[in-house]
């Protein structure tokens, strides 16, 4: 009974994450990297990847684009890169790149404000930029500052020698998700019991999305399975809500929230019959 409402409640996760993820919005692996396969040039089949952190955790993160030449499995040389980064049909940069040996390593440190302002040396061919042992290449300013999906342009305008520049080369694009923080620090318990609250109601709404959808297709079977979902959904609004309204009236003082402590510690849990 309890592999069966396991196996139930990951097929729902499943469902949620389809409905909120669609696959033109997700990962091109799953694990923050896109691969662009059989890029032609001048005669020469590349492989492009962009590899990206699924979310931004410390001060500076790491992006790293890379051109490996299929017939030798190796990294390119001397590759220019055209890239242009957008969200929101917004662009945040568009500039030159040069790898000398095909690893582009892109260092970014997101600030709250301020202009994009791109750090490291730059040639004079194409004002490309490039990294150094003491100047790699670092981006900072408002950037990366909100999840959501990122879309990368990239040409390749150089190969083999730096002056080799390709016209007309054709552009490609990545599309990588990045993923919000998550609060993992709170003022108050009834901070904590707010941000439950809305999550729960999240939940409920994506839920009923489905649900939903399932009307309108005249899904009948899976309107019958969401139901225990449904269902258990309103208990979980409203055990949230419960708690929410006693904290509030609790406030700061420590005896009562040592009471409705031990009054939560004493719920049992009713295991749901299985229909």
């Amino acid at each position: 009974m309890k592999i069966m409402l396991f196996v139930a409640k990951f097929v729902v996760f499943v469902m949620v994450v389809c409905l909120l993820f669609p696959a033109s919005s997700v990962y091109g692996h799953g694990l923050g990297i896109e691969t662009i396969s059989s890029i032609d040039v001048q005669g020469k089949s590349l492989t492009v990847t962009v590899e990206m952190p699924m979310y931004f955790e410390n001060e500076s993160e790491q992006i790293t684009i890379t051109a490996i030449e299929d017939e030798t499995d190796e990294t390119a040389k001397n590759v220019t890169f055209l890239i242009g980064l957008f969200h929101n049909g917004e662009m945040i940069f568009r500039n030159y790149f040069f790898a000398e040996d095909g690893i582009l390593p892109i260092n970014v440190k997101p600030t709250q404000e301020g202009k994009i302002t791109i750090h490291g040396e730059q040639d004079s061919l194409l004002g490309a930029w490039h990294p150094t042992e003491s100047n790699p290449i670092e981006i900072t300013g408002s950037l990366f500052n909100s999840g959501g999906l990122y879309t990368f342009e990239i040409e390749v305008r150089t190969i083999d020698e730096p002056t080799n520049i390709i016209e007309n080369s054709k552009v490609y694009k990545v599309d990588l998700t990045l993923i919000e923080q998550p609060t993992i620090e709170w003022q108050s318990m009834l901070a904590v019991f707010e941000d439950v609250l809305d999550h729960e109601k999240s939940i409920t709404a994506s839920i009923n999305s489905i649900q939903s959808l399932s009307v309108k297709e005249e899904d009948f079977a899976t309107m019958n399975f969401l139901q225990w979902f449904i269902d258990e959904q309103i208990e979980e609004e409203e055990n949230a809500a419960n708690i929410l309204k006693q904290l509030q009236l609790i406030g700061d003082n420590g005896y009562g929230l040592l009471m409705l402590d031990k009054e939560l510690a004493v719920r049992k849990f009713v295991e749901p019959v299985a229909k």
